[in-house]
C-alpha cells in the first residue's frame, strides 16, 4: 500500500458505501453503480474540492461535479455541510434504481466511471488535496452487511478502528445526514464566570483523543434550546484540544440581562445561565407566604417574558427538585408545602400547584430558587414582621430587582393573590430619562388598583448617593428616600404614604432627586407632579 502524510483538517471522510443492496459482479448492477463516499466539512469556513483527489489505492481519480444531478453546483462544501461522491452510473436505470434519490448536499462524482476501480469490502480510501497531501483516511474496512454503509463516530476523532461502525439507521445508510452511529465527544464547561460585562469560558476535553471543532455560543433568548437567527453570539474554531486540556475563550456581552447561554460543539449543546450587572430573571419570586393562619406556606413564581420558561430540575428552600416545570410566558407557578391543605383555604386557583416542603421562618429568612447548576434564578430576604399573620409578601414590579426592598410590601387582601397579579401591582417600564414616575396617577386606596408607583431615575456615577424627596405644592417635606446605588439606573417605590407611614391627602405632589459622587460632584433633577387619588 502506498503510503500519505496524513494533515490536520477540518473535512473528513465521514461514510462509505462499498455493499450497496441488490445483485454484484455485472457491470451496471446495483453494487457496481450505487456505491458512495461522503465527506464532511467540520469547520468554520467552507472548503473547495476542486482538484481534490479520491483513491483507493487500486486508482486515483479527480474528484468533479456530478452535474447529471445537481447541475454546475460547483465543489465546494459549506460549513457543516456534506458532499456525496457518488458512481457516475448512479443515474442508469436498473434494480434499486436510485436508492438515495437526489440528497440535499454537494453531489460529486469521480471523474472517471468508477470510485476508483469499484469498491469492495476490503478496500481502504484517502482523500488527498491538490498538493498530493492526504487529509482523510478510511485505513479500517470491513463488511458492514448488503446495503449498509460503515459510518463514522465521530469527525474530531482521527481515523482509528473504534471510529467506525455499522449504521443504524433503518434504510442501511445516512447519505448527506448526520451519522445514525454518531457521538458527540463529551466535552465539558469546566470554568464558566462572569466579570463586568466579560465572560470567560473554560472548554476542557474529557475523551481521549485529540478534538477539533468549531464552537458556536449563543444566546437562546426564546428559550427554545435551539439556535436560532439573530443568537449567535460568537463562533470560534478550536483545534487539537488534548485530552484532560482546557481552552479558554472570551467575549463581552453590554447589555446586563439573565442569559441562557447554549454551547454547541461537534453537534452537542449545553446550556448555562449567567447574570450580567444586576439582571433580573425572566422567572422571578414573585409572593410568599411565609406566616400562615390555617392555610400553608408557599411561594409564587411569576414568568415576566414573553417565551415559555423551563427547568429541567430546580432548587428551592434547600429542595432539589428533579420534576421539570413549564411557566408558560405572563403566567404564574405556585409553590406549596401541601397542596390538600392549599385547596381546602383557597379552592382553585387559576394556575399550577406544586407541593414541596417548605420550611419558611417567620422570624425572617432568606427564599432561593436555583436551576440546576446552581445559578441563582432569584431570591428574597425578608426579615420577621415584614407582613401582619397570614398576609403575603408581594412584589410591586417583576421587572425591578428583588434585592429593592421598596419593591417587596404586604398584600392588601389576608391570604395573598396566589396565582393572580398581586395586590400592590405597579407597571414599571424602564426608559432613558432623568426621572420618570410611573403610574403618574395612583390610588393607594387598598383596592388592589395602582396602589403605589415606581420612581426611576438615571445615574450618571460610578457611586451614587442618592436622595429622593416628595413635596406637596406648598413645599413641605412629606417623604425621603437615601440610598447608595452602583450602575447607571435606579428605581424606589413609593406606597403614597409620608414619613409618619400616613397615606397622604388627594393631590399633586412634586418629585425631586439629588445625586452626589464621592468627590461630591452633584446631579438634580425635578419631576414636575405626581397625582395621588384616593
Amino acid at each position: 500500500m502506498e503510503l500519505f502524510f496524513l494533515l490536520i483538517s477540518t473535512v473528513c471522510i465521514n461514510e462509505v458505501m462499498s455493499n450497496p443492496l441488490g445483485s454484484d459482479g455485472a457491470a451496471g448492477s446495483p453494487e457496481d453503480r450505487n456505491e458512495f463516499i461522503e465527506i464532511f466539512n467540520h469547520g468554520v469556513d467552507a472548503v473547495d474540492l476542486h482538484n481534490w483527489k479520491i483513491t483507493d489505492f487500486d486508482a486515483v481519480e479527480y474528484i468533479i461535479t456530478f452535474t447529471a444531478l445537481s447541475g454546475d453546483s460547483g465543489t465546494s462544501i459549506p460549513p457543516g455541510g456534506f458532499a456525496l461522491i457518488m458512481d457516475p452510473e448512479y443515474v442508469d436505470s436498473g434494480e434499486n434504481y436510485m436508492p438515495y434519490g437526489v440528497p440535499s448536499c454537494v453531489l460529486l462524482r469521480p471523474a472517471n466511471t468508477t470510485i476508483g476501480n469499484g469498491l469492495t469490502n476490503n478496500d481502504s480510501i484517502a482523500l488527498i488535496s491538490p498538493e498530493g497531501d492526504t487529509v482523510s483516511t478510511y485505513y479500517h474496512p470491513f463488511n458492514a452487511g448488503n446495503g449498509v454503509s460503515v459510518e463514522r463516530v465521530s469527525p474530531s476523532i482521527p481515523d482509528i478502528p473504534e471510529n467506525w461502525g455499522c449504521s443504524r439507521d433503518t434504510t442501511g445508510s445516512t447519505p448527506g445526514f448526520i451519522n445514525s452511529i454518531y457521538s458527540p465527544p463529551d466535552f465539558s464547561l469546566d470554568t464558566l464566570y462572569v466579570a463586568g460585562r466579560r465572560v470567560n469560558v473554560w472548554i476542557e476535553n474529557t475523551v481521549d483523543t485529540m478534538l477539533s471543532g468549531t464552537i458556536s455560543i449563543f444566546d437562546d433568548e426564546d428559550r427554545d434550546r435551539e439556535m436560532d437567527l439573530g443568537e449567535l453570539l460568537i463562533s470560534r474554531s478550536l483545534l487539537n484540544i488534548l485530552q484532560d486540556s482546557m481552552v479558554k475563550i472570551q467575549f463581552i456581552i453590554e447589555e446586563e440581562g439573565v442569559y441562557l447561554l447554549g454551547f454547541n460543539f461537534l453537534h452537542k449543546t449545553t446550556f448555562r445561565r449567567i447574570r450580567i450587572g444586576k439582571g433580573i430573571s425572566n422567572l422571578v419570586l414573585n409572593e410568599i407566604m411565609f406566616a400562615p393562619e390555617e392555610s400553608v406556606e408557599w411561594i409564587e413564581l411569576y414568568n415576566r417574558s414573553h417565551y415559555d420558561y423551563y427547568l429541567e430540575s430546580f432548587w428551592v428552600d434547600g429542595n432539589l427538585l428533579s420534576k421539570g416545570i413549564h411557566v408558560p410566558g405572563g403566567g404564574y407557578l405556585v409553590i406549596a408545602a401541601d397542596s390538600s391543605r392549599f385547596y381546602a383555604y383557597y379552592g382553585n386557583i387559576p394556575a399550577p400547584l406544586l407541593t414541596v416542603g417548605l420550611s419558611l421562618s417567620n422570624s425572617g429568612d432568606t427564599v432561593c430558587v436555583l436551576d440546576e447548576n446552581r445559578f441563582l434564578i432569584d431570591e428574597c430576604v425578608y426579615s420577621a414582621g415584614a407582613t401582619e399573620r397570614n398576609f403575603t409578601l408581594e412584589r410591586v414590579s417583576p421587572n425591578i430587582e428583588s434585592e429593592n426592598s421598596s419593591n417587596w410590601g404586604q398584600s392588601i387582601m389576608s391570604g395573598g393573590t396566589p396565582g393572580d397579579r398581586n395586590s400592590i401591582f405597579a407597571e414599571y417600564k424602564s426608559e432613558e430619562v432623568g426621572l420618570l414616575v410611573t403610574p403618574w396617577h395612583f390610588t393607594p386606596d387598598g383596592n388592589g388598583l395602582d396602589e403605589s408607583c415606581v420612581i426611576s431615575f438615571r445615574l450618571p456615577y460610578m457611586r451614587n448617593d442618592v436622595t429622593v424627596r416628595i413635596y406637596d405644592r406648598r413645599a413641605h417635606l412629606l417623604r425621603e428616600k437615601k440610598g447608595v446605588y452602583g450602575g447607571d439606573r435606579g428605581e424606589w417605590v413609593w406606597d403614597g404614604k409620608n414619613n409618619r407611614g400616613n397615606v397622604v391627602n388627594t393631590g399633586l405632589y412634586v418629585v425631586f432627586l439629588s445625586v452626589k459622587d464621592c468627590d461630591s460632584n452633584t446631579f438634580s433633577y425635578r419631576k414636575t407632579v405626581v397625582s395621588v387619588g384616593r
